[in-house]
């Protein structure tokens, strides 16, 4: 089994007040800088909320900023229900399917670029671990991040029933990363959603998360999947939960917070239509670039 000790070694865990370095304390993580302290709980979930929560903006979708702050208002205790958006018990066996596909399709995606056995996977906004446990198997360690506690708790639970033990949980603010240059890929799907000034913020976290030469798999929704939607269902209700881009927009955001390589990637699926979301690869430029 993977020790805490072990987790740290790999992965450049910081602060997410003031960037500093964090060391191991009876429990606990804590800031050689403030003097933080972040709870451990079975040597692989971490607490580790920044003290204020990050200022949003006003272009937010629909109700966004009231569950962000009601999520980050609780801190990770054991005795809580362990609980995610997205489990079997809340979606039809089609959905289910579907899932399975798409899990399978960004499983193909991570090694395109070659062996990832050696390398450090990060999952932001993770939820029931359906991305980051199933891919455990092929990296060295895999970092399940989620703001939501009860979902730390949920994949933590999951990963025992299976076994996996090379996975650390971090229950933290994905706009306020502890992240330091700390993994090989990260992937972030169905989140960037909120609206452009959460999407740049998010956008840039994951860039800082990343090492030099890594890659990021960043996940949109479809403004031209919306505006077929529209067309062949007039009466459909779009959702005020969503935001969606064009591939320019994304790729001029993705280019605005720094990375160096952007490239849409087809989803599988009906060529009727638009994608539903688009699906870019994003490279972090190596040193000296």
């Amino acid at each position: 089994m993977s020790s805490l000790t072990d987790f740290l070694d790999a992965v450049n865990l910081v602060c997410p007040d003031d960037r500093g370095p964090l060391v191991p304390e009876s429990k606990t993580l804590r800031c050689t800088r403030c003097g933080s302290l972040f709870p451990v709980f079975e040597n692989r979930i971490i607490d580790i909320l920044p003290k204020a929560r990050a200022e949003l903006q006003d272009d937010l979708a629909s109700g966004y900023r009231d569950d962000y702050l009601e999520l980050a208002a609780h801190p990770l205790t054991p005795n809580m229900a362990p609980w995610a958006w997205g489990t079997r018990s809340t979606h039809t066996a089609r959905e289910i399917e579907r899932r399975a596909n798409r899990v399978a399709w960004l499983g193909s995606i991570l090694v395109r670029s070659g062996p990832t056995r050696d390398l450090v996977l990060c999952d932001v906004s993770a939820g029931a671990g359906h991305n980051s446990l199933a891919y455990a198997s092929r990296f060295r360690y895999v970092l399940h991040c989620d703001l939501e506690p009860n979902a730390a708790l949920y994949a933590y639970q999951e990963a025992n029933a299976s076994g996996i033990e090379n996975v650390l949980f971090l229950r933290h603010d994905y706009l306020q990363s502890p992240l330091s240059q700390s993994a090989d890929i990260v992937i972030c799907m169905d989140t960037m959603i909120r609206g452009r000034s959460h999407e740049l913020a998010l956008a840039a976290s994951i860039l800082d998360a990343v090492k030099p030469g890594g890659l990021a798999v960043l996940d949109f929704a479809n403004m031209r999947r919306q505006f077929a939607r529209r067309t062949l269902q007039p009466r459909q209700r779009l959702s005020t939960d969503t935001r969606a881009y064009t591939r320019s927009q994304v790729v001029a955001m993705l280019e605005e917070v720094g990375f160096a390589a952007v490239e849409l990637v087809r989803m599988p699926g009906s060529r009727l239509l638009p994608q539903p979301r688009l699906v870019f690869l994003a490279r972090r430029g190596s040193l000296g670039d």
